[in-house]
């Protein structure tokens, strides 16, 4: 990456070595990064490259690269500027009409549980919370990785009331919350979905106790049923990760999408 200025260097090795942030998140600072560093369709190309090589799990990430990658064959850098500029005001739009979806659900619980981290789920939580003062959020650690930590700060920043805990607390707080609210990586079009570890054992603590179980995603996360199964399977051949697992469809109460 001798080609970029050390500022953005810094920055695309931060996108590039990020392992905590979901997918929604990481195409956020993906777009920011290539609308103000990005000056000609050369250097993009090898960042669409470096990211597509990095990120080969994320459907939404690679769909967009995908985008990216047929513009440069078709369209200035400046048209592809400006595209990611709206692209990033569309986004936005989708957080609302997940939000919108949800909200007659939503608008009915007091205490939600969620795991892992989710930009979804910060979208989502800080909406609800305008509408329900009286929400409160019970966050997992979400190990290995840890990542719930990241969502109980956000969540703490915009003023909710958050319970940060150990996931060996799971089964004991499944027992006094009204729901579990799941973002994912994947949604297949049987119904299943895919998230980080230890969002299958929420979800097999909440039938257990009976209590619902919610999972959040934009439609550009719903993928082929082939696909879905090569997600799993490409997980498994990378050294030490394994972080994914299927919550199957009838451990779900619904799915909410845009």
């Amino acid at each position: 990456m001798d080609f970029i200025e050390p500022k953005a260097q810094n920055e695309l090795k931060s996108i590039l070595s990020d392992s905590v942030s979901g997918s929604a998140q990481l195409l956020e600072n993906i777009n920011a990064y290539i609308i103000e560093h990005v000056t000609d369709k050369v250097e993009l190309k090898i960042v669409i490259d470096l990211l597509e090589k990095q990120f080969p799990l994320f459907t939404t990430i690679q769909k967009h690269l995908s985008t990216l990658r047929a513009m440069v064959q078709t369209s200035s850098i400046e048209e592809i500027i400006q595209f990611l500029k709206t692209f990033k005001i569309e986004n936005e739009k989708k957080f609302i009409s997940i939000y919108l979806n949800a909200k007659p659900i939503l608008s009915k619980l007091e205490k939600i549980i969620c795991i892992s981290n989710s930009r979804t789920l910060q979208k989502l939580f800080k909406m609800l919370r305008e509408d329900k003062p009286g929400l409160k959020i019970v966050v997992l650690e979400s190990q290995p990785g840890g990542e719930g930590k990241i969502l109980a700060k956000s969540l703490k920043e915009t003023g909710i009331p958050v319970k940060f805990i150990k996931d060996s607390k799971m089964k004991e707080y499944v027992q006094i919350i009204d729901a579990a609210i799941i973002g994912c990586d994947a949604i297949s079009e049987g119904g299943d979905a895919i998230n980080k570890i230890g969002s299958k054992q929420l979800a097999l603590e909440c039938k257990l106790a009976d209590k619902p179980v919610y999972v959040v995603g934009d439609k550009s996360k719903i993928v082929s049923q082939e696909r879905f199964n090569n997600f799993l399977k490409f997980d498994l051949q990378i050294p030490n990760r394994n972080l994914f697992e299927v919550i199957e469809k009838d451990l779900i109460t619904k799915i909410i999408t845009d």
